[in-house]
């Protein structure tokens, strides 16, 4: 397949631009939003942050179009010191648990872990508001217990697990299970089998009927020489399904750093960075990191042979990220130090964003493809979730200092992100009684909200979308599209097309935006906007407002003016207060209304006049006596002052 379509530049994600902002987690919410936490350095109040010690840990919940749904948000309750470390997982009922690495050393808790590191954990609706106290998630106190992972099963549960520094002195890795109210089930427990050396940088991920699979590196003689990468599976409640699964086939130097995701219901993958320099591999990547992977089957058989993830070979990659698609393969991302040797030189700075996408059975998809488009100094962190509706959104920690962006981030990291479009296919879509958000494909979408305040976005494409109940927001994008509300106060747009908009019940709210369109307020009272383009609007029952915000929407050429099938003087309004009716002065006048006498030559009247079974409202900006814009009516009409906003 070719790479994904573009659906956004990049963007700034973090409100706060003082500092540093670094170590990026992303979610996708049920809903179709998505969430990103990260680490900030900017020890400020702005937001009402509470936090001003060393660093915090935030997150922003973003709509399925890339804008703010609303303010950021200071994660952790607990203050003192320095919280790091965040990670991240959207829950069943559309809310999400962010987990992360505490040394407040028990300040603002009570004492509850007076050593050094402790995890925590904080749940959250979809919208931000918190589910219950944040939560120690450690049981053991003494030691460090650092860099979570987490998972939501699909149980309900949520399962943590981190790095323990206490147990056998060496490192291990725990776990904690918790009910989904957030109350802990059993206690916590050993995930490793093996005893002998460190254990460290556990990753989680959820199978099919509460299992659950964890990878982590393993210094304990796993292979040959230096760290290897482990994999162990579990049921819901703890049992262990496997022993200790050596991932890594090739051997040499270290493998680290794994990640993991869960693919349908039957395989899943692992991708890790490599230090072995292709030495088993036939010298495939002999300069320092690649990035390699394998694929399992769910009782931890593998599937084919350990595969390299990254095509340009020169130089480091390292820092790899994973996400499961819902076509069941998967997409990798990862950090490229090679200064675009091997890509025509589209990153020269050592630190840029690639990725690439696989089948279910580990074999690519296509090429690898330039994620960051901000190429200046370094960017490195890559994350990635899939969106609801199949966008893959993307974020990374920027060290460009805003050279190409404005200069709206100058101090330090930055977290951006972007959303790219993998999808090939026109998308059929049908909603839930929830609110949810869905962004079509550049196909012929067929989209449905059903229930719940509905935010629906078309794309490029012929689409069909319709609201259902609830207060939805629907807009066409490109294309000629069908748009219908339905009960509920809807807002309803269209694009460069030509668009046909049905308010249907409710108080609506439709704008036609640029092509030739027909519009349909209902049987409510509702604005109507036709854009540009020589628009045909329809108000239906209910004291309807038809508005104008340039002359332009409706000039005075034949062909172009918009035309108003069912005006009605006396309930009905046509709203032309947003027009400057003189240009020439530097106030913002109001017309005025000649009612059917003829234009005087100054500037900004407004009369209208009878041609056969139509009238026509006539406006003319600059004084020089002929109309600068016409609208039309059906019908002979008699007009007064009142019927408009002037």
């Amino acid at each position: 397949m070719a790479a994904p379509g573009i659906w956004s530049r990049e963007f700034l994600v973090n409100s706060v631009t003082s500092n540093a902002q670094l170590s990026p987690v992303v979610a996708a919410l049920a809903d179709g939003r998505f969430a990103i936490a990260y680490v900030d350095y900017s020890c400020t109040t702005a937001f009402g942050f509470t936090d001003t010690s060393d660093t915090a840990i935030r997150v922003e919940i973003f709509n399925a179009d890339a804008s703010h749904f609303a303010a950021p948000i200071q994660v952790n309750t607990v203050a003192t010191y320095y919280q790091r470390t965040p990670r991240i997982a959207a829950l069943d009922d559309g809310g999400f648990v962010i987990a992360y690495s505490d040394l407040s050393i028990g300040f603002d808790s009570y004492d509850d872990d007076i050593w050094a590191d402790a995890v925590r954990m904080q749940r959250f609706t979809g919208d931000g508001a918190r589910l219950g106290p944040e939560t120690r998630v450690n049981t053991t106190v003494y030691g460090d217990q650092d860099f979570p992972a987490i998972a939501a099963l699909d149980t309900g549960q949520i399962v943590v697990a981190w790095d323990d520094g206490y147990w056998d002195e060496d490192e291990n890795i725990f776990a904690q299970v918790f009910a989904p109210d957030g109350t802990r089930q059993a206690g916590e427990l050993r995930l490793n089998q093996s005893l002998a050396g460190s254990q460290t940088g556990s990753e989680v991920a959820a199978l099919q009927g509460g299992r659950y699979a964890v990878t982590w590196t393993q210094a304990s003689g796993g292979d040959a020489s230096g760290a290897s990468v482990a994999l162990r599976l579990f049921a819901n409640d703890g049992t262990p399904l496997t022993g200790d699964i050596r991932v890594n086939t090739a051997e040499t130097g270290d493998q680290s750093n794994a990640r993991l995701a869960a693919l349908g219901s039957n395989r899943l993958v692992v991708v890790w960075q490599d230090y072995s320099r292709g030495a088993e591999t036939g010298g495939d990547d002999p300069s320092s990191y690649a990035v390699r992977g394998q694929v399992f089957d769910t009782a931890g058989a593998r599937i084919g042979a350990e595969f390299r993830v990254n095509q340009t070979t020169a130089n480091g990659q390292y820092q790899p990220a994973l996400q499961a698609l819902s076509t069941g393969g998967f997409v990798a991302a990862w950090c490229d130090t090679s200064a675009g040797v091997e890509t025509g030189g589209d990153d020269p700075f050592f630190g840029a964003i690639r990725a690439r996408i696989f089948r279910p059975d580990g074999t690519p998809a296509g090429d690898e493809f330039l994620v960051a488009t901000t190429t200046t100094g370094h960017q490195n962190e890559p994350q990635i979730a899939e969106l609801a509706d199949g966008r893959l959104v993307f974020t990374w920690t920027d060290f460009s200092y805003g050279a190409e962006t404005g200069g709206d981030d100058t101090s330090g990291g930055a977290i951006r992100a972007r959303i790219l479009d993998p999808r090939g296919t026109a998308a059929t879509w049908s909603g839930t009684d929830t609110a949810e958000q869905f962004t079509g494909t550049i196909w012929r979408d067929d989209l449905a909200g059903y229930g719940g305040d509905d935010r629906l976005d078309g794309g490029r494409g012929d689409d069909t979308l319709s609201g259902g109940a609830g207060r939805d927001r629907l807009g066409g994008g490109a294309g000629n599209d069908r748009i219908a509300g339905d009960r509920g106060h809807d807002i309803l747009t269209g694009g460069k097309g030509r668009d046909l908009i049905d308010g249907a019940a409710g108080r609506d709210t439709l704008s036609g935006n640029r092509g030739d369109d027909r519009l349909f307020g209902g049987g409510h009272a509702d604005l109507l906007s036709g854009g540009t383009g020589a628009d045909t609007l329809t108000g239906g029952r209910g004291a309807d407002s038809f508005v104008f915000y340039a002359p332009g929407e409706s000039p005075a050429a034949p062909g172009a003016r918009d035309r108003i099938t069912d005006f009605r003087p006396g309930l009905d309004e046509i709203d032309l207060a947003a027009i400057d009716a003189n240009p020439a002065s530097p106030e913002d006048d109001a017309f005025t209304f000649l009612g059917r006498a003829a234009f005087t030559g100054a500037p900004g009247e407004l009369r209208h006049g009878r041609a056969r079974d139509t009238t026509v409202v006539a406006a003319d900006l600059d004084g020089d006596g002929r109309a600068d814009m016409k609208i039309v009516f059906d019908g002979a009409l008699s007009f007064h002052a009142a019927d408009f906003a002037l």
